[in-house]
């Protein structure tokens, strides 16, 4: 490894020409350094300096390349979910559950089991209603549907449709409106009951509604409030000032260039009034200007 003479006032004619002893370590030699190579040497000797660097690098980068890393863009209201609001960090943010409405047509009249062959949109392909008349006032009702995994997750169903007088047998009617609200549990069997038994024919409203929806994004420092997501929302603030500043570089390089060439181009009392309001600019504190 070579070996410097340091900082010895009496090499300081040696101008960008560095003292190092030879490999056999018997001579000193003189290599030519330029500054810039004596800078980044010095910078790369120091572990805090080239720690900070490569932050600001990945700083920079990340600014740059945010629409990409991010999972959201803070100010596109459209991908903004205000039931969203105020996640915890590592929260996953689901979209809503799924849900599917259908009819089932239900005749008091016919004798013993009615399968019913509906058709399904997503999540579910099919769905069957098995619909037995036990007796004038009880109908009994099954339903199945596939796929089995998709209908086994149903987190409740709403029902509607019931004659007057009617009731199920499971889940609470809702305490203002004709619908009745029944758990994923009892969604297996069921039945419709009447006192007195059913004038005639009619269509049951069924709206299945799953117990959670796909996962959308996972919220790595949690959101705000208005449901925004927190890495994001960072990442494109930083965005936002490096923009800002990039920018007003520039555009202080323009003013500045374009004043010293006026100023050099008239010279006189032109020059003298231009670098008296460079003067006076420089006058004001840097953080007043900002």
């Amino acid at each position: 490894m070579s070996e410097t003479l340091g900082n010895d006032p009496a090499l300081a004619g040696l101008g960008d020409r560095t003292p190092e002893r030879t490999p056999d370590g018997r001579r000193w030699r003189l290599t030519a350094e330029t500054p810039l190579v004596r800078v980044a040497r010095n910078f790369a000797e120091s572990r805090v300096a080239v720690f900070g660097l490569v932050l600001l690098i990945v700083t920079i980068v990340a600014a740059v390349l945010a629409p990409y890393i991010t999972p959201q863009n803070p100010y596109d209201l459209s991908e903004i979910r205000i039931e969203a609001g105020e996640l915890p960090p590592g929260a996953v943010e689901r979209a809503d559950p799924p849900r599917q409405d259908f009819e089932i047509p239900i005749d008091p009249a016919a004798p013993g089991v009615q399968s019913l062959e509906l058709n399904g949109d997503a999540p579910f392909t099919a769905v069957t209603a098995e619909v037995t008349v036990a007796d004038p006032e009880r109908i009994e009702i099954r339903l199945t549907g596939e796929p089995a995994e998709a209908f086994a997750e149903i987190d409740r169903l709403r029902i509607d449709g019931l004659p007057r007088g009617a009731e199920l047998t499971v889940g609470e009617k809702h305490s203002f409106r004709s619908f009745w609200e029944v758990p994923g549990e009892d969604l297996a069997a069921f039945a419709v009951v009447r006192e007195g038994g059913f004038d005639g024919s009619f269509d049951l409203e069924v709206d299945l509604r799953g117990a959670h929806g796909e996962a959308i994004m996972t919220h790595w420092l949690g959101t705000d409030s208005q449901g925004r997501d927190m890495y994001s929302a960072i990442l494109y603030g930083l965005r936002i000032s490096l923009s800002v500043g990039v920018l007003s570089c520039l555009f202080a390089m323009l003013i500045g260039m374009s004043l010293g060439l006026v100023a050099a181009y008239f010279g006189g009392r032109v020059e003298t009034v231009i670098m008296r309001l460079v003067d006076l600019q420089l006058s004001f504190p840097a953080i007043l200007v900002a």
